[in-house]
C-alpha cells in the first residue's frame, strides 16, 4: 500500500491544494519498507491529482481538501482521510496501529 501525507514542514499540511511536498510511504504488512519525501511545488489541484494517480498511491491522509480534488481522487480509486492534523509521523504512527481507519473504497 502507499500513502501519502501532503506536508507543512514536519506537520500534515493543513490544506492539500497548498502543500509543498508530500510524505510517500510504502507500508507492506503493517511495516514500513520505504519513505521518501517528493517536491510538489506550485501545482494546481487537479495537477497534484494526476501526480498522486502517476505515483501509485493508495490512500491520502490530510488536512482541509476542496471538494473537486477529493472527487477526482475518488475516481481514480484513491482513498481520502481528510481533517487530520499534527505530526505527519504521529499521523503515520496512528495510521499503522489501527487508530485511523481507511475509509471504504466502495469496491
Amino acid at each position: 500500500m502507499l500513502l501519502a501525507i501532503p506536508l507543512f514542514g514536519p506537520r500534515v499540511s493543513p490544506r492539500f491544494d497548498h502543500a509543498q511536498r508530500l510524505m510517500l510511504v510504502t507500508l507492506e504488512e503493517g511495516r514500513v519498507t520505504s519513505r521518501e519525501e517528493i517536491l510538489l511545488g506550485p501545482l494546481a489541484g487537479w495537477q497534484r491529482v494526476e501526480r498522486l494517480k502517476d505515483l501509485g498511491v493508495d490512500i491520502v491522509i490530510c488536512g482541509g481538501i476542496d471538494r473537486e480534488s477529493a472527487c477526482q481522487l475518488g475516481e481514480y480509486h484513491i482513498r481520502v482521510i481528510p481533517l487530520m492534523s499534527g505530526e505527519a509521523i504521529r499521523i503515520l504512527r496512528d495510521f499503522k496501529a489501527g487508530k485511523i481507519a481507511p475509509p471504504s473504497d466502495g469496491r
